[in-house]
């Protein structure tokens, strides 16, 4: 584009240019939804503990979604079935089967909606590495189990959890004490234990990001199931023996080591190119100065361009709703399940309460979020320290992310209490994943003589493994988006004047305007025409007129850029000077090469 303006050696005249700003962004986040149908894995399997329980546990657990194609996904379970039964008036954390191994399954949706495996990628170390916990939980040396990695008075003392203080106890952020599934013997930890409950692919090289409750983390897993590295709070600290199996890198905020026990890092997704992870904790933190009202969660924001070297480039607050009037939930039975990049900067959040199964009860939803204009807070040293505030004061002062109903779940009747893996097949369709525990309750055998005390019994819990999807329709690209129009666009200031030129003396005058460069291209060249010599009528100036930019090219996309136009002229103590004003129409070009 080419713009002109006038340059005066009298009165300066106002010259004016249009501005031409791209829209912004805009999308319809109010879709209609129209559910296709359930799909059920009925071809389940025993687990490793084979038929010890009657009738016996299978696979199941699915926590995530992460899309292949339009008729396949991945998934991956959670630590493994796991119960609570109260033992001499405490709740206990009891393991069914301990050797049990966190697995990634690549599953198959069938014309009829039925599920089925199509393979199963058990999670493990590094060729030659061994698990200490299998010595006591046998099965395959290689494999991880879903055990705790913290749970022991001295694990605590050498975790660099923070210590006890004011509204924050270490027993309560460290994992929960492991057992047996009578509720009485203890089981070992693992140091590479993980509770995975979310799960991403990134397409450039088929590994996964996987969120996992413990510590909390966010775990990067090879193609194969080879646990690469893992992401995990700042102080935290790792004996470096497990550190030279599996890197540990302590990149997320120290804030996050307050996560309140088996509510760690709950969701985790990646954008379409691989390049940016992001991860929600399930519930809010409960440092030592108070969570507040409980509603505020903390999203982190990664550059992992280079997978082995992640980068935190952002740290926002998400409000959890409160709970609807006559729901029967409290704010903490609400939480988010998993999130769901739509691009950089927006995404879905998979916001329920998990008590509940009651068709058209409790609270299931499916939020859209946009973190345009929402406080970053990861340069916050304060808040992300040893005594972080913003959870006691609700988030005072901080703009959270924006949120907007996407799906109420209860519209369409959903019966299940936990809807744990969100996300959207490639054409569009949204895919809402179950998780089952799978499919058993934990309860006091009846023909137990004193009430609370083992042995229990383990009965059916008749939930199934399910993938609800439902057709999208009203959505711009299948999410949140919007499109930039080319634009080069150059406003120039007021004209420059030089003031009165002096007859006679020899002098070198300036004068200067400034203009505004917007540009959406690759790159862009600022030019002016040949400036020639600034005239009166038929007389001129013997010395031709000189102009220099203060920056004249862009390499990349700029808004509203400020740029110095510098003109000056040169009058010699010999030069006829003629009454009047001189002046010139100059010609400013602003163009590119990659539009």
């Amino acid at each position: 584009m080419s713009l002109t303006t006038k340059l005066l050696a009298a009165a300066p005249v106002a010259v004016s240019a249009a501005l031409a700003l791209a829209p912004a962004a805009s999308a319809d986040t109010t879709p209609v939804f129209t559910l296709q149908g359930k799909g059920i894995w009925n071809a389940a399997q025993p687990l490793i503990g084979g038929n010890v329980y009657t009738p016996p546990v299978v696979e199941g657990g699915w926590s995530a979604f992460a899309p292949i194609d339009d008729r396949t996904y991945w998934t991956v379970s959670d630590r493994g079935p796991n119960g609570q039964p109260t033992v001499g008036g405490a709740t206990r954390r009891t393991f069914l089967t301990p050797g049990f191994t966190p697995t990634i399954y690549k599953v198959a949706v069938a014309d009829n909606g039925s599920l089925s495996v199509l393979q199963r990628i058990p999670l493990h170390l590094k060729t030659g590495a061994v698990d200490p916990a299998r010595a006591a939980t046998g099965g395959p040396a290689n494999e991880i189990t879903g055990l705790p990695q913290i749970s022991t008075v001295a694990q605590t003392a050498a975790s660099g959890l923070p210590a006890d203080a004011g509204a924050y106890k270490q027993t309560a952020a460290r994992d929960e004490i492991p057992y047996a599934a009578d509720g009485v013997t203890l089981i070992g930890t693992d140091p590479y234990g993980i509770d995975s409950e979310s799960i991403a692919v990134d397409p450039r090289d088929g590994s996964f990001w996987l969120g996992d409750e413990y510590r909390p983390s966010l775990v990067r897993v090879a193609a194969d199931g080879t646990v690469l590295n893992r992401i995990i709070p700042a102080g935290v600290t790792v004996p470096g023996a497990d550190d030279a199996v599996v890197a540990t890198q302590g990149l997320l905020p120290r804030a996050f080591a307050y996560r309140k026990q088996n509510r760690g890092m709950e969701g985790g997704t990646l954008t379409k190119d691989g390049k940016t992870l992001f991860g929600m904790i399930q519930s809010s933190i409960e440092p030592p100065a108070g969570k507040g009202d409980g509603r505020t969660l903390r999203l982190v924001r990664f550059d992992v361009s280079d997978s082995l070297h992640p980068v935190l480039t952002g740290e926002f607050i998400y409000r959890l709703d409160v709970p609807a009037p006559g729901s029967g939930i409290t704010q903490a039975d609400l939480s988010n399940s998993d999130i769901y990049a739509l691009d950089a900067t927006h995404l879905l959040v998979d916001e329920h309460d998990n008590v509940t199964s009651t068709p058209g009860a409790g609270q299931k939803r499916v939020i859209a979020i946009d973190l345009a204009g929402a406080t970053d807070i990861s340069g916050n040293a304060a808040e992300n320290g040893e005594n972080p505030l913003l959870e006691s004061t609700n988030a005072a002062g901080i703009t959270p992310v924006s949120k907007t109903l996407w799906l109420d779940l209860n519209q369409f009747g959903y019966d299940h209490d936990k809807p744990e893996g969100i996300g959207l097949f490639p054409n569009g369709d949204l895919a809402v994943q179950d998780d089952n525990d799978f499919g058993f309750n934990q309860a006091n055998d009846p023909q137990t003589t004193v009430p609370g005390d083992p042995p229990f019994k383990v009965t059916a819990s008749g939930k199934t493994t399910e993938l609800q999807r439902f057709k999208v329709t009203n959505i711009v690209g299948g999410g949140v988006g919007g499109t930039v129009p080319a634009t080069l666009s150059l406003a120039v200031g007021p004209n420059a004047s030089f003031g009165a030129f002096a007859p006679g003396v020899a002098k070198d005058y300036t004068a200067s305007t400034t203009a505004t460069v917007v540009s959406t291209a690759g790159d862009a060249a600022l030019t002016v025409s040949d400036p020639g010599h600034l005239t009166n009528g038929t007389f001129s100036l013997p010395s031709p007129l000189q102009v220099a930019f203060s920056k004249a090219a862009w390499t990349a996309p700029v808004t509203n850029d400020p740029v110095t136009i510098t003109f000056s002229q040169h009058i010699d103590a010999t030069d006829a000077l003629r009454t009047g004003a001189y002046s010139k129409t100059l010609t400013f070009t602003l163009s590119t090469t990659t539009p």
